[in-house]
């Protein structure tokens, strides 16, 4: 029988852990991106990416992302979430607008206004240049934006 204060350190340990494999998480997004946009996604392994992201354990990427399409398909997702939030502040700023330049300046600025918040060098874009030219990881981008309730509104 554990008592409440076992329980409230076993619950101050999970915050814990779970602030660190969020930590890491995003280290190895990072260290992805980078390694992708200088090599390609099909040049650079999972354990590259694990050991170029310090971690110790060469299944790390595969413990949190899966395979190599789920670290994909999450980088994409991570800068989606940005576009899309960048996509609603333009269309409240729109809203009513029958002027056909606000509307494209929508479909152009969500993405731009991403880049630019970023700061430069930016992995991003060279990694979406990377991922564009073969058909399958094309598509996870294509179904990632498809997806976007802001670019339905928009279109």
């Amino acid at each position: 029988m554990t008592t409440r204060t076992e329980d409230a350190s076993a619950d101050v340990g999970g915050a814990a852990n779970s602030a660190r494999s969020a930590a890491t998480r995003d280290r190895i997004l990072a260290v992805a991106e980078q390694l992708f946009a200088e090599h390609g996604v099909f040049a650079v392994s999972n354990r590259q990416v694990s050991d170029a992201a310090g971690q110790g354990n060469n299944a790390a990427v595969g413990y949190h992302f899966g395979t190599k399409t789920d670290l994909v398909r999450a980088i994409v997702n991570k800068h989606s979430q940005q576009v899309e939030k960048n996509r609603g502040e333009l269309l409240r700023e729109i809203e009513g607008s029958t002027n056909v330049r606000d509307w494209i300046s929508c479909l152009v600025r969500a993405s731009t206004d991403h880049y630019a918040e970023m700061g430069g060098p930016t992995w991003y874009a060279r990694f979406s240049a990377q991922i564009l030219t073969d058909p399958v990881l094309r598509k996870i981008v294509y179904d990632e934006v498809l997806a976007s309730p802001t670019l339905q509104e928009t279109l």
